[in-house]
């Protein structure tokens, strides 16, 4: 169950930031507002509802007999990381959702294989040791060791998947800043 609302906070706060410029291109073809704001707006809704869903999963944990790990509140940071690099991702796919109709469909289905290359649904020892890198280049991969240890590992996660967390965080929001920043004029214009 955490991986699952791990996977469907970066899952939601992408395509509701991608599709973020497309849903309010009147109100920004009618007034001067950064369109940033809607964006930002979007992926906070998606993290206000995360925060709820944290709810149940607290529930069965305590309801199944197993402790909640005593750095259970640190939880905030792997997801301040989540929703920042999903918001960076977000905001490079918000041009192209708001000119190319097809697009937000797709990078749903594309989510949908990120979240199965994760795991999710399952233990990382399953996975044969020749296809393990390929599970490792998966940015939920690292998103999700840190919040499972934090809930119910008792630790604070490894140094490394911090690292590359952070590594894919900065760029995500450098590339989606760029990208954002060049096509929303354009994409606007095209509504």
């Amino acid at each position: 169950l955490s991986g699952i609302i791990v996977a469907g906070l970066m899952r939601n706060v992408i395509l509701r930031t991608a599709s973020s410029l497309s849903e309010n291109a009147q109100t920004l073809t009618r007034m001067r507002v950064p369109a940033e704001i809607f964006s930002m707006a979007a992926a906070l809704e998606v993290a206000a509802n995360f925060l709820v869903s944290l709810l149940p999963l607290v529930a069965i944990i305590l309801i199944s007999g197993a402790a909640i790990s005593a750095t259970a509140p640190l939880i905030v940071v792997p997801t301040a990381l989540l929703l920042m690099f999903a918001f960076g991702v977000g905001l490079a796919l918000a041009p192209a959702v708001a000119r190319f109709v097809d697009t937000l469909p797709l990078v749903a289905i594309l989510l949908g294989l990120v979240t199965y290359l994760a795991p999710v649904f399952y233990p990382f020892s399953i996975v044969p040791d020749h296809y393990q890198f390929i599970v490792e280049l998966n940015p939920l991969y690292h998103f999700l060791n840190i919040f499972r240890e934090m809930l119910y590992g008792d630790g604070i996660g490894a140094l490394d998947d911090y690292l590359i967390a952070g590594g894919y965080t900065v760029a995500a929001l450098a590339l989606g800043g760029w990208l954002f920043a060049r096509g929303r004029m354009r994409a606007i214009a095209l509504l």
